[in-house]
């Protein structure tokens, strides 16, 4: 049985932290994320998807301590964490978690953010879209400087997901196998990063909002990819389902065009392999395959992340529902999320003459 349509809202959020407008549907960061809370929901559909989130509750259910969860009467009671899962995923079918475009999110080595929240009561208090996302708005202006030759763009800051609005632009006019193949690791790295996020969620789901991530939820001893010893949801989620910890990194020995979204690895124990771009155009078109597959043998060179030349401001994130104006704004009623293909992106609505958005909008003049 299909999951129902879901509803999701995207807003902007400036660098000050204010919470200034709601993105119209026509806008081309509006497009673009919408199609990758599109893909992420596929994968939430996908049986391998379904499974590992299951698995993942399973270890956090064995793993947590202390007073017995809402979805059990006593300490010893077995719990049938497959149900308890899929009343998570149908929450997040009917109301996704609201998506904020953050420029207070400033280091591109953090894609997107999830705020831990307390307390939040029964399973029924349980409301995704009053919880958040916040995908990361910008990046240093030094990497800006690369995407000049594809972007025809020297902002002074480079805007993260409004570049990816700009790389949708120029391939929607060029259309070049070049330009579709950014495109599509852009899709593809804002698609699992929500679906990382999504995996902090269910933390707060299971854990009604009062515990962190238990001990040992974490990536494993994977040796060359960040955070080794954080407990991470999103790391684990990661290890179960896609076969690895994903990092994107910034190859000096490849191209501007490589360097502007990052080039995709999976992280295994003491090796980073580089993930198959075919891979990646699948993934993008919403035609799944788990776990990822890589190309070619273990990478020799030196690999850096993103960030490694970041001299920026560090990231100056607060919860952007902790204003209780935000969060009655955002709560309201929002439409549904179409089942949008890839094709569908190339041919957008036409662009209003002038609008609040536009300078985020990353789309050329």
């Amino acid at each position: 049985m299909a999951a129902p349509p879901t509803a999701f809202a995207i807003w902007h959020r400036d660098n000050s932290g204010i919470v200034d407008f709601q993105y119209p549907a026509e806008a081309p960061i509006h497009s673009v994320v919408e199609r990758c809370i599109s893909i992420c929901r596929k994968m939430l559909e996908n049986s391998e998807g379904q499974r590992a989130f299951v698995t993942l509750a399973e270890r956090v259910e064995k793993a947590r301590r202390g007073s017995p969860a809402w979805y059990k009467t006593g300490l010893t009671d077995t719990a049938d964490m497959e149900s308890i899962t899929q009343g998570f995923f149908q929450k997040v079918f009917t109301r996704f978690p609201t998506v904020f475009v953050d420029y207070t999110v400033r280091e591109p080595d953090y894609l997107a953010i999830t705020p831990r929240y307390p307390r939040i009561g029964s399973d029924t208090a349980f409301e995704p879209s009053r919880l958040c996302i916040m995908l990361n708005g910008q990046v240093s202006s030094k990497l800006a400087e690369l995407l000049t030759e594809m972007l025809e763009q020297a902002d002074t800051i480079l805007k993260r997901v409004g570049h990816m609005a700009g790389t949708w632009a120029r391939a929607r006019k060029s259309n070049t196998t070049e330009n579709r193949m950014q495109f599509n690791r852009f899709l593809f790295a804002f698609s699992n990063t929500i679906l990382h996020e999504l995996a902090h969620l269910l933390i707060t789901y299971l854990g009604q909002g009062r515990f962190a991530t238990p001990e040992g939820i974490n990536q494993g001893n994977i040796a060359r990819a960040p955070d080794l010893a954080k407990n991470e949801a999103g790391r684990a989620l990661e290890r179960m389902l896609l076969g690895g910890a994903l990092n994107f990194y910034r190859d000096p020995n490849q191209g501007t065009e490589d360097r502007l979204s990052g080039v995709p690895y999976l992280n295994k124990k003491d090796d980073a392999y580089q993930i198959d771009q075919e891979i990646i155009d699948s993934i993008a078109d919403s035609q799944l395959e788990f776990p990822y597959r890589c190309s070619g043998p273990p990478e020799q060179r030196a690999l850096v992340t993103m960030a490694s030349n970041y001299t920026g401001q560090l990231n100056a994130w607060t919860d952007p529902l902790g204003d209780p104006g935000v969060l009655q704004s955002v709560s309201k009623s929002v439409p549904p999320l179409p089942d949008i293909n890839i094709d569908e992106l190339w041919h957008p609505a036409p662009r209003p003459a002038s609008s609040e958005w536009e300078e985020d909008s990353g789309e050329e003049q």
